[in-house]
């Protein structure tokens, strides 16, 4: 199994795992430096600083 293979099946685990709260994503906390990479669902940020958020595909530049 590929490393990227497998990435897709534990994300694939975490979304369901979520799915069991409807209307409930991952969460995880705020970081300003990551807002623009299409991780976090907009306007999701709550008052203690935690934000949903979605995997998103990343590749490889080097």
């Amino acid at each position: 199994m590929e490393i990227e293979e497998a990435f897709g099946i534990y994300f694939r685990k975490l979304e369901n795992s979520s799915k069991n709260d409807p209307g409930s994503l991952l969460r995880t906390v705020y970081v300003k430096e990551r807002d623009l990479e299409g991780l976090y669902v907009n306007g999701s940020i709550d008052q203690y600083g935690y934000v949903e958020w979605r995997p998103v595909h990343q590749k490889n530049f080097s």
